[in-house]
């Protein structure tokens, strides 16, 4: 900053407070609104997940899309745009001298003819009468009210999400990694626990499998058993066998003889 007028210097230094003190408060305004509507739009896609499971990827895929282009539109509008706007010394004078109406467009002129050669007894008096007003304008810096003011939508939605958190838990915790991965194998939330038999282990080709549900928590009255080859290219999907309260069975054959399942290959139920 090069300061033309000896006797403006400390009129700069206080704009250049001023500029640090409003482009401090634009990130910090900026960050809290694009943190709350991600933490909200997450939570929406996730509540929507929970209450009605978004089951297909082609579902799941443009609920991630929308979070993301929420948050990049607000990031762009809050944040990018406002602190990639100049903030001139005419700019921060005007700003000024609203907080300040005892300097009564003096501050303005004195950046304005600031020079331009101008000398005069009448000039050295509106430079005195400037800075001396301005040492008893109100500090440029941003107070902790205003910064506390500006971070509220991020305090209030990550206090949403933490709630929420707290009350829903692992299910909410199942739909926030549905909608963040949309194309992993993860089933929807729900209220049955089951388990399931056989765990990971080895068997002899030709061997017939016999898969097994437990129901230990809540109720279902069908379950269907998908075995998927080495490849996950070829799933294959069946119902299962009620064969008792809460009891599910299904007893595969000849799982060499598909192309794909000689070596290795994994399952699932829903």
């Amino acid at each position: 900053m090069t300061v033309l007028t000896p006797g403006l210097a400390p009129v700069y230094r206080y704009l250049t407070l001023a500029r640090r003190s409003i482009r401090v408060n634009q990130v910090t305004r900026g960050l809290s609104r694009t943190v709350g509507v991600l933490v909200v739009s997450l939570i929406a896609a996730a509540l929507v997940d929970l209450i009605l499971p978004l089951v297909g990827a082609e579902i799941r895929l443009p609920g991630l899309l929308s979070v993301l282009t929420l948050t990049l539109a607000t990031l762009c509008h809050f944040l990018v745009l406002p602190v990639a706007r100049p903030l001139t010394n005419r700019q921060m004078a005007e700003r000024t001298e609203l907080r300040t109406p005892g300097l009564e467009n003096r501050l303005v002129t004195c950046v304005e003819l600031d020079g331009r050669g101008v000398l005069s007894n009448h000039w050295e008096r509106l430079v005195r009468e400037t800075v001396s007003e301005l040492l008893n304008a109100p500090s440029p810096r941003v107070s902790l009210a205003e910064t506390a003011k500006a971070t509220l939508p991020g305090v209030f939605a990550v206090s949403g999400f933490l709630f929420l958190l707290l009350a829903i838990g692992q299910d909410l915790n199942r739909s926030f990694l549905r909608v963040l991965a949309p194309f992993a194998d993860v089933p929807p939330s729900g209220g049955v626990v089951f388990e399931l038999s056989p765990p990971s282990s080895e068997i002899l080709g030709g061997d017939e499998i016999e898969f097994n549900v437990l129901v230990s928590s809540g109720s279902a009255e069908t379950f269907r058993l998908e075995l998927v080859d080495e490849k996950g290219s070829n799933p294959i999907s069946m119902a299962m066998d009620k064969v008792g309260d809460g009891h599910f069975r299904k007893t595969a054959k000849s799982l060499q003889a598909e192309p794909g399942f000689a070596r290795k290959f994994s399952y699932r139920v829903h």
